[in-house]
């Protein structure tokens, strides 16, 4: 009996050692699977039989919005020697292989000189609550820059950049002698399905979305007195057919006044075929405790009269920006909307849209005299703002209702392959059969010993 027990137990020892063994050449096995997958080679599609490889990107939905024209920026990686040239070489098409307008930015190298990594920025479509699959070329170092058509334009002189498409069109003035032109913020915007000639910038005081810092007892701009600060440029740092990008880098501050500020840097994207642009500023304010940061837009006069924001306990509330109307504290710090009249069929407004990375949070808003500036408060060594900039038609639900969309930005994951899905979960299944067996043998050998 004796000897039974210890062949019984040995049989099982061996039995877990092999099983384990297949695990733990399967594991691996998988991972290297799931890290290659997509930088497989590809022998499909037609129109792409030059392009070596392609990667499958899903996108999600999960709130329930149809999402049309959603720019979606996916971050790439490729195994050495596979992308020569990611600007020239990716094409992103449809589930059916209908090229979409792409655009590459951020391109980073190995030292053989071939692609490590890039941005991919298109615009997609996704119903709700369902998942769309798009199709990223590459592998074709014959490959010639595409063009696309866009409605995205822009032009830049030793005086200005302007920035449109089909529905604005936004202004920066980098010359100007006096107050009212502060290079890195919006001195015109025009809503062309509104008025192409009406101004929906209060150009006669301040500019949209221009930041000033509060540092006990002085209230800053970056541009003090309207003069350019040393060393600040702004720039098209970025352009193609999908977006365009406008970036402001502040170089010195006032030595005396602002001390501790060492980094400013601030941006607008503007996107092909859509109605709203996002700005962003990121303020480094190590060595100095600012106490108030807000980012002031001053509209038009005539054309933006009311704006419309839901309070922290939910309810609606419309107010005339007419008068001072100092703090408002009770917002919910999600959105804004500026409108002509509060009706259901405005002929113009803009949605102030509060984005996810905004860090710390807004406090509330401040309304002075046509002007809209969310503002954060607090000992602030360091604050990003983000805000998309909706303009529209209709009043305050077109806003709402993009706030949600802009937030719950669509899910984008790349290709998994099922087989090897099954394959790893068998195998740990597998093994938790092994352990139960092995216990339920020892019991056994237990009790036979008893």
């Amino acid at each position: 009996m004796r000897r039974r027990v210890i062949f019984l137990e040995l049989k099982s020892r061996l039995g877990i050692a092999a099983v384990f063994l297949v695990l733990l050449l399967a594991l691996p096995t998988c991972v290297t699977v799931l890290a290659m997958y997509n930088n497989r080679q590809f022998y499909g599609a037609e129109q792409f039989e030059d392009w070596q490889y392609m990667e499958s990107v899903y996108v999600g939905e999960s709130v329930g919005v149809d999402r049309v024209l959603e720019p979606i920026d996916y971050y790439m990686t490729f195994i050495d020697g596979r992308c020569l040239n990611a600007s020239k070489e990716i094409r992103v098409t449809t589930m059916d292989d209908t090229e979409v307008p792409s655009q590459v930015y951020n391109i980073t190298t190995y030292g053989s000189g071939y692609a490590k990594s890039c941005n991919i920025v298109f615009l997609a479509d996704c119903t709700a609550n369902s998942w769309a699959t798009y199709h990223v070329y590459y592998g074709n170092p014959s490959a010639t820059m595409p063009t696309y058509a866009t409605d995205l334009s822009a032009e830049a002189t030793d005086i200005n950049i302007t920035v449109w498409n089909t529905h604005y069109r936004a202004s920066f003035v980098k010359e100007d002698p006096s107050w009212y032109g502060i290079p890195d913020s919006i001195k015109y915007l025009y809503y062309n399905p509104y008025n192409p000639t009406e101004n929906l910038a209060r150009a006669d005081w301040n500019q949209i979305l221009m930041t000033v810092i509060n540092v006990p007892p002085y209230w800053f701009g970056p541009f003090p007195g309207g003069k350019p600060v040393v060393g600040t440029n702004v720039t098209i740092a970025e352009q193609g057919p999908v977006f365009i990008e406008v970036r402001a880098e502040l170089g010195e501050w006032p030595p005396v006044r602002l001390t501790g500020v060492n980094g400013y840097v601030k941006t607008y994207r503007f996107y092909a075929r859509i109605p709203w642009f996002i700005f962003s500023i990121h303020l480094n304010l190590t060595g100095a405790n600012y106490e108030h940061i807000q980012s002031e837009s001053y509209l038009s006069k005539t054309a933006l009269s009311y704006v419309t924001y839901r309070t922290k306990t939910g309810s609606l509330t419309t107010i005339n920006i007419a008068p001072d109307q100092g703090d408002i504290l009770d917002w919910d710090c999600t959105w804004i909307d500026a409108e002509t009249t509060n009706t259901t069929d405005n002929p113009v407004g803009i949605g102030f849209i509060v984005m996810n990375r905004t860090d710390p949070p807004y406090t509330g808003f401040r309304s002075d005299q046509y002007g809209v500036a969310p503002f954060q408060n607090g000992s602030l060594l360091e604050a990003r703002q983000n805000l998309a900039i909706l303009l529209h038609q209709g009043n305050y639900t077109v806003t709402e209702q993009a706030y949600k969309m802009i937030n719950h930005q669509l899910t984008v994951v790349p290709e998994f392959p099922t087989w090897a899905s099954i394959l790893l979960i068998l195998c740990v299944f597998a093994g938790v059969l092994v352990i139960l067996s092995h216990k339920m043998q020892n019991q056994k050998l237990s009790t036979n010993c008893t």
